[in-house]
């Protein structure tokens, strides 16, 4: 079930894209990248749904490419006609069980040494993740940086793919601020497991970090997505409900700058 949880206070103004689709909004955001950065390349989750499914920007050709961070696009679940833009980063299985999966496909989920996981968030001594997610937090002046942790429960029966759309996930998504705080704003229990429940208390984002780093958990797939929800230009209508502030158009240019950008460490060593 879906809850959204209470807000108080006077929203920021949102923002438009020029995008009309996750499709769209990819294909020209592979585009934007440091000079000395390698090329990006634009993948469909699914090819066969996609209109529907998630794009990623990933600086690989490897498939399936959750062993790097990756830009993503995707239709916000909880906002109807809105698209998501941000970063995310997946921590896979752990090496321990890699044995006892029981489909060759599936090791492409084990995290292995070249997997980015660890220099993002794993590493003790790692403030990559924290000053990445800040950083987009504070040069944004309109919309919010929202922070969604997802959580989906594997078997050793798993295929090659946490997203095949056979299993359920749980989600949780946050507000963050520019100081580095947190506040959740909605829950989506899915698996009926609470399986990331332990994070709904989290107050900022260097908890967080420390959760992330800590989780014991062997069988858990997880995601961690820190995104922008904006509303395709094509279907805006300017102003919002009554007493909210009438939202703004954004460049792809200024979207990069601002939101990307400072995950581009993620992406590179």
């Amino acid at each position: 079930m879906n809850t959204a949880l209470a807000r108080k206070g006077r929203e920021q103004p949102g923002l438009r894209c020029l995008y009309g689709t996750p499709t769209a909004a990819c294909k020209q955001l592979k585009y934007f990248r440091a000079e000395s950065a390698q090329s990006l390349v634009c993948r469909a989750h699914n090819h066969r749904r996609s209109d529907e499914c998630r794009w990623y920007v990933i600086p690989s050709a490897e498939w399936p490419p959750y062993a790097n961070p990756m830009f993503f696009s995707d239709w916000d679940p909880d906002r109807e006609g809105f698209i998501r833009i941000g970063a995310m980063i997946c921590r896979g299985l752990t090496i321990k069980i890699a044995k006892e999966l029981k489909r060759p496909q599936a090791q492409a989920l084990v995290m292995k040494r070249h997997w980015r996981w660890r220099e993002v968030i794993a590493e003790d001594n790692s403030d990559m993740f924290v000053e990445s997610a800040v950083t987009a937090a504070s040069r944004l002046d309109a919309g919010k940086i929202q922070v969604q942790i997802g959580g989906r429960p594997v078997a050793p029966e798993i295929g090659g793919d946490p997203y095949d759309g056979r299993g359920k996930w749980d989600r949780l998504v946050f507000d963050l601020d520019k100081s580095g705080s947190m506040k959740l704003t909605k829950t989506h229990n899915g698996t009926d497991q609470e399986v990331i429940k332990s994070y709904e208390a989290i107050a900022d984002i260097d908890e967080l970090a420390e959760s992330l780093r800590n989780d014991p958990s062997e069988w858990l797939w997880l995601e961690v997505l820190v995104f922008e929800s904006l509303e395709p230009e094509s279907q805006a209508k300017g102003k919002g409900k009554k007493g909210e502030p009438e939202s703004r158009l954004i460049t792809t240019n200024e979207l990069y700058g601002s939101l990307l950008a400072p995950f581009e460490n993620w992406l590179y060593e």
